[in-house]
């Protein structure tokens, strides 16, 4: 199981400097596989218990967030551990030039983009994820249904319909007379009478309407 020990308390120096080597508890000739083994369980740590309820244990992990990949760009590439190393002596001994914020900007390169500085082995700060286009289709819109203008359609007029009424009375009255009362005749001359009175009344002038 890794190590998780890490000393907050006596990191962060007087004049803002971390000092990498005891916040992680490690001797400045730890090999770099093993600090970047205690890094990176740091910061599993850390990220799980970011939300603690303990107030004062969610502040360390916090801390510890914005410390880590920090310490992880300083001491895990040899060129920059060399930097820094030199950097903590001159700190020391109370002969730096610079201050930490400054010494940091130039160690990580100005143009280094926040991914860079955020990630830790792996870990992406979510801020820097692509986001993902949802592209959705509108909804069709309804169309407003176009009222049939009057006298458009196929309709069948009052008076046709009076006028096959009366037609079929006509016609039974014709069939009874011709059919001497026998029924086929009467019912069959009263539908022929009652159609052709429903057609003729029922017909439209062709050409739209005359004045």
């Amino acid at each position: 199981m890794a190590d998780l020990s890490y000393n907050l308390a006596d990191a962060g120096l007087d004049d803002g400097t971390i000092d990498f080597y005891t916040l992680l508890q490690e001797l400045p000739g730890t090999d770099v596989e093993t600090l970047r083994t205690k890094i990176q369980a740091l910061y599993n740590e850390a990220q799980a218990n970011r939300d603690h309820r303990n107030l004062n244990k969610r502040r360390e992990y916090q801390t510890l967030l914005e410390w880590l990949p920090r310490a992880r760009a300083a001491l895990l590439d040899p060129e920059k551990r060399a930097r820094y190393n030199a950097y903590l002596s001159s700190v020391q001994s109370g002969t730096a030039e610079i201050d930490f914020e400054a010494f940091m900007a130039d160690l990580l390169g100005q143009n280094e983009t926040m991914e860079e500085k955020s990630s830790l082995l792996g870990v992406q700060d979510k801020s820097q994820q692509p986001r993902v286009r949802v592209l959705t289709t509108p909804a069709p819109v309804p169309q407003a249904s176009t009222p049939r203008a009057a006298g458009s359609g196929s309709s069948v007029s009052p008076v046709a319909i009076v006028g096959a009424v009366a037609g079929l009375i006509i016609g039974a009255l014709i069939g009874r007379a011709i059919g001497n009362g026998s029924a086929v005749p009467t019912v069959l001359i009263a539908f022929i009478v009652a159609a052709i009175a429903f057609a003729l009344l029922n017909r439209k002038p062709r050409g739209g309407i005359r004045s």
